[in-house]
């Protein structure tokens, strides 16, 4: 395995949690609550470590590198050995453009643990035939490994809210979505296998972000004084259906 294609990764990763930088008003009125806004830092972490693993797994199939689908699941692992599986429930329904309600229900969130699996299965099948041996032994490893440090802090906190839908080609998801003011909010997408549209707009109808792709994070402070309501379009333009996975902390 060249040390430099695990620096690439490493690279990718911190790519990933920059793209979307935390800004603050400095007119708020009122300060929240600390301890509210240290459980939303640290979700966001999750949305963002989320949003890495995602991006390697992408970069691992488009390259054929097996080393990438390691290390995505890998921090999957370490994220589910914190969280325990408890993901908060995101019971805000969608509607189209027009506002007419989505009918159509979520579908059932993958395990982080289950998709994993996935990935490390994905690395063997990939790797070069002379490179299978030293990859299984990667893998083996790495399945091996336990995660423990800051496990009891982070897990009290519990996980971000998430939820994953099918979402027809042409058609938009529209959520209109309460955040907390002057704590830190935070908003991810993943779409495995295609690419969508992901805008997020304030109260007031600015744009605040807006990205096509197969991933997303977005991170902000809203400010202060009383909860805030933004709203998040997720769009497909393709000609085929596709799949999403929407996350807020």
């Amino acid at each position: 395995m060249k040390l430099h294609r695990i620096l690439a990764l490493a690279a990718l990763a911190g790519v990933c949690w920059l793209v979307s930088p935390l800004s603050s008003s400095a007119d708020d009125p009122e300060k929240p609550n600390p301890l509210e806004v240290k459980k939303a830092e640290l979700r966001n972490e999750y949305l963002a470590d989320l949003n890495a693993a995602y991006q390697m797994a992408a970069f691992a199939g488009e390259n054929k590198a097996p080393e990438g689908y390691i290390a995505a699941a890998s921090m999957l692992r370490k994220i589910d050995s914190r969280l325990k599986g408890k993901f908060g429930e995101f019971s805000e329904q969608p509607t189209d453009d027009a506002g007419k309600p989505i009918t159509a229900k979520a579908q059932a969130n993958t395990e982080l643990s289950a998709q994993a699996k996935r990935w490390f299965s994905e690395a063997t099948t990939i790797a070069d035939p002379k490179q299978v041996s030293a990859i299984k032994t990667l893998v083996t490893a790495a399945q091996a490994r336990t995660y423990t440090d800051d496990v009891k802090e982070r897990g009290a906190v519990g996980g971000p809210k998430r939820v994953t839908r099918s979402l027809e080609g042409h058609k938009t998801h529209v959520y209109h979505y309460t955040f907390q003011g002057g704590v830190p909010a935070g908003v991810a997408m993943q779409a495995p296998g295609g690419k969508i549209r992901i805008e997020i707009l304030n109260e007031g109808g600015a744009n605040l972000f807006s990205i096509v792709g197969s991933s997303a994070h977005y991170n902000w402070a809203p400010a202060g004084g009383k909860n805030r309501k933004f709203t998040i379009r997720v769009h497909n333009n393709a000609d085929h259906p596709t799949h999403y996975i929407l996350m807020t902390n």
